[in-house]
Protein backbone atom coordinates (compact mmCIF):
# COMPACT_ATOMS: atom_id res chain seq x y z
CA UNK A 1 0.00 0.00 0.00
CA UNK A 2 3.09 2.22 0.24
CA UNK A 3 3.33 2.69 -3.43
CA UNK A 4 0.17 3.51 -4.45
CA UNK A 5 1.48 6.73 -5.94
CA UNK A 6 3.69 4.83 -8.39
CA UNK A 7 2.60 5.52 -12.25
CA UNK A 8 4.43 3.48 -14.24
CA UNK A 9 5.61 -0.23 -14.87
CA UNK A 10 8.98 0.71 -14.57
CA UNK A 11 8.97 2.68 -11.21
CA UNK A 12 6.48 -0.41 -10.04
CA UNK A 13 9.29 -3.20 -10.70
CA UNK A 14 12.22 -0.85 -9.32
CA UNK A 15 10.35 -0.91 -6.07
CA UNK A 16 9.67 -4.52 -6.55
CA UNK A 17 14.09 -5.35 -7.28
CA UNK A 18 14.21 -3.38 -3.67
CA UNK A 19 11.78 -4.66 -1.92
CA UNK A 20 13.16 -8.32 -3.15
CA UNK A 21 16.43 -7.16 -2.00
CA UNK A 22 15.60 -6.50 1.25
CA UNK A 23 13.88 -9.15 1.92
CA UNK A 24 16.13 -11.61 1.07
CA UNK A 25 19.84 -9.90 2.68
CA UNK A 26 18.22 -7.95 5.43
CA UNK A 27 15.25 -9.66 6.64
CA UNK A 28 15.68 -12.13 9.76
CA UNK A 29 13.16 -14.97 9.56
CA UNK A 30 11.97 -17.25 12.52
CA UNK A 31 11.54 -20.08 10.40
CA UNK A 32 14.72 -20.07 9.54
CA UNK A 33 16.06 -19.75 13.19
CA UNK A 34 16.43 -15.90 12.29
CA UNK A 35 18.78 -16.23 9.32
CA UNK A 36 17.84 -14.26 5.76
CA UNK A 37 16.67 -16.29 2.81
CA UNK A 38 20.36 -15.70 1.11
CA UNK A 39 22.29 -17.01 3.60
CA UNK A 40 20.57 -20.21 3.43
CA UNK A 41 20.87 -20.05 -0.38
CA UNK A 42 23.72 -22.36 -2.89
CA UNK A 43 23.45 -22.38 -6.43
CA UNK A 44 22.95 -26.32 -7.82
CA UNK A 45 26.27 -28.04 -8.90
CA UNK A 46 23.85 -29.39 -11.77
CA UNK A 47 24.94 -28.30 -14.79
CA UNK A 48 22.70 -29.18 -18.17
CA UNK A 49 23.95 -30.25 -21.70
CA UNK A 50 22.84 -28.90 -23.98
CA UNK A 51 20.99 -32.58 -25.21
CA UNK A 52 19.12 -31.99 -21.76
CA UNK A 53 18.50 -28.40 -22.57
CA UNK A 54 17.00 -29.25 -25.90
CA UNK A 55 15.01 -32.00 -24.55
CA UNK A 56 13.30 -29.46 -22.04
CA UNK A 57 12.95 -26.26 -24.78
CA UNK A 58 11.45 -28.35 -27.83
CA UNK A 59 7.88 -29.25 -27.08
CA UNK A 60 6.63 -32.86 -29.12
CA UNK A 61 3.56 -33.88 -29.98
CA UNK A 62 2.41 -36.31 -32.45
CA UNK A 63 -0.10 -35.87 -34.94
CA UNK A 64 -2.12 -37.43 -37.89
CA UNK A 65 -2.12 -35.48 -41.59
CA UNK A 66 -5.66 -34.82 -42.68
CA UNK A 67 -7.17 -35.77 -45.96
CA UNK A 68 -6.83 -31.85 -47.11
CA UNK A 69 -2.80 -32.56 -46.44
CA UNK A 70 -2.65 -30.48 -43.51
CA UNK A 71 -1.90 -31.08 -39.52
CA UNK A 72 -3.81 -29.23 -36.95
CA UNK A 73 -1.81 -27.57 -34.19
CA UNK A 74 -3.36 -25.48 -31.28
CA UNK A 75 -5.95 -24.17 -33.48
CA UNK A 76 -3.80 -23.41 -36.60
CA UNK A 77 -3.50 -25.57 -39.83
CA UNK A 78 0.09 -26.39 -41.63
CA UNK A 79 0.47 -27.96 -44.97
CA UNK A 80 2.48 -30.96 -45.52
CA UNK A 81 2.93 -32.42 -48.62
CA UNK A 82 0.60 -34.56 -49.88
CA UNK A 83 2.46 -38.33 -49.94
CA UNK A 84 2.13 -38.08 -45.92
CA UNK A 85 -1.84 -37.87 -45.78
CA UNK A 86 -3.31 -40.41 -43.71
CA UNK A 87 0.72 -40.73 -41.72
CA UNK A 88 1.15 -40.06 -38.39
CA UNK A 89 3.56 -37.45 -37.95
CA UNK A 90 5.25 -35.33 -35.28
CA UNK A 91 5.31 -31.46 -34.50
CA UNK A 92 8.31 -29.83 -32.81
CA UNK A 93 8.30 -26.26 -31.54
CA UNK A 94 11.49 -24.82 -31.01
CA UNK A 95 11.32 -21.15 -29.94
CA UNK A 96 9.44 -19.87 -33.29
CA UNK A 97 10.00 -22.40 -35.00
CA UNK A 98 7.59 -25.48 -35.84
CA UNK A 99 9.10 -28.41 -37.64
CA UNK A 100 6.99 -31.62 -38.94
CA UNK A 101 9.02 -34.77 -39.21
CA UNK A 102 8.25 -38.38 -40.16
CA UNK A 103 10.41 -40.89 -39.77
CA UNK A 104 13.04 -38.73 -38.28
CA UNK A 105 12.67 -36.62 -41.03
CA UNK A 106 11.67 -33.58 -41.29
CA UNK A 107 8.92 -32.52 -44.40
CA UNK A 108 8.22 -28.91 -43.51
CA UNK A 109 9.22 -26.49 -41.78
CA UNK A 110 7.73 -22.74 -40.09
CA UNK A 111 8.33 -19.86 -38.67
CA UNK A 112 5.20 -19.14 -35.89
CA UNK A 113 3.88 -15.80 -35.21
CA UNK A 114 3.72 -16.39 -31.22
CA UNK A 115 0.57 -13.26 -31.50
CA UNK A 116 -1.84 -16.35 -33.20
CA UNK A 117 -1.03 -18.01 -30.09
CA UNK A 118 -2.29 -15.82 -27.15
CA UNK A 119 -4.96 -16.76 -25.22
CA UNK A 120 -6.03 -13.48 -24.38
CA UNK A 121 -9.07 -12.36 -25.14
CA UNK A 122 -9.75 -9.31 -27.04
CA UNK A 123 -12.03 -6.16 -25.98
CA UNK A 124 -14.49 -5.61 -28.54
CA UNK A 125 -14.99 -2.32 -30.05
CA UNK A 126 -17.94 -0.41 -28.62
CA UNK A 127 -19.41 2.64 -30.18
CA UNK A 128 -20.37 5.17 -27.47
CA UNK A 129 -23.82 5.16 -28.43
CA UNK A 130 -25.97 6.30 -25.35
CA UNK A 131 -29.93 5.46 -25.71
CA UNK A 132 -31.94 6.83 -23.31
CA UNK A 133 -34.66 4.41 -22.19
Amino acid sequence: MEHLDLTSIEEINGAFERWLQDYNFNHSHRGINRQCPADLYTPSLRKLTSEQLEFILVHEEPRKVLRTGMVSYYGHYYRVPDPYIGRRVWTKLKGRTLSIECGGERIARYEIDERQYQDVPRPRRQDNLDVEK
